[in-house]
């Protein structure tokens, strides 16, 4: 998959950091947690989200960030947090951290 994405809230991103994809299985699309860069007005990457992203490079749910530092951190904590509720074997757990 390409680095760069579209979303229609957000226009062009940058996938910085991400998770290995969800089993997903039924109703459940395989799914990852990331942090993007999206540009500013002025069409500079510098604000950042974590947020959740679908195969096809969707993105949703999350929150808005001014910083990198910020944003990682969050995206750790989420990271732990999703898979206390989605333990091993669930199909919308997260496998590990790839980037």
């Amino acid at each position: 998959m390409p680095n760069a994405y579209r979303n229609e809230s957000h226009g062009k991103y940058r996938l910085l950091h991400y998770t290995k994809w969800s089993k997903g299985g039924g109703i459940e699309v395989r799914s990852r947690l990331v942090v993007i860069a999206f540009p500013s007005v002025k069409g500079e990457f510098g604000k950042y989200a974590v947020r959740y992203q679908n195969y096809d490079g969707a993105t949703w749910g999350g929150a808005s960030f001014n910083s990198h530092e910020e944003a990682h951190r969050a995206f750790l904590e989420k990271y732990l947090d999703h898979n206390r509720s989605f333990r091993k074997g669930n199909i919308s757990h997260l496998p590990g951290i790839v980037k």
